[in-house]
């Protein structure tokens, strides 16, 4: 990055570089980094879930009890860091998934969706994945 080039005049003072950071280091990115892959929900009656996240997309992919493929889902994908929390926005046909998460200890944590709608799931519910090579 041309540093001195973001340097901007203003009559005939100049502005001072206050802070700089790299594009890739900053908190967004970082999450990107922690959630990037393939991760595992396993529901108490024994069927699944994996998501699969790269930047800006997310796929999702629901298992019967057997294993078997029932469907899957390919969306676009956002993080943004609110007062250091992390609000992941999926946006599928139907609208958007809008929830809090945290990567913690190799697993991550998603909240569903009922703490920012009238939806069915609690608003102190979580999902929690598990990294997979599946």
């Amino acid at each position: 990055m041309d540093w001195k080039a973001l340097r901007k005049g203003v009559k005939s003072h100049q502005l001072r570089l206050l802070l700089r950071t790299d594009p890739e280091d900053n908190a967004v990115a970082a999450e990107w980094k922690k959630l990037e892959g393939s991760w595992k929900h396993v529901h108490k009656n024994g069927s699944h879930r994996i998501k699969r996240i790269t930047k800006n997309k997310e796929v999702l992919e629901w298992y019967d009890t057997d294993g078997k493929l029932k469907g899957t889902n390919a969306s676009p994908m956002r993080i943004e860091i609110k007062e250091g929390v992390s609000h992941c926005y999926v946006y599928h046909p139907r609208g958007t998934y809008h929830s809090e998460s945290k990567v913690h200890d190799g697993k991550w944590y998603e909240q569903l969706r009922g703490v920012f709608r009238n939806a069915k799931s609690a608003p102190d519910k979580f999902l929690v994945y598990e990294r997979t090579e599946e």
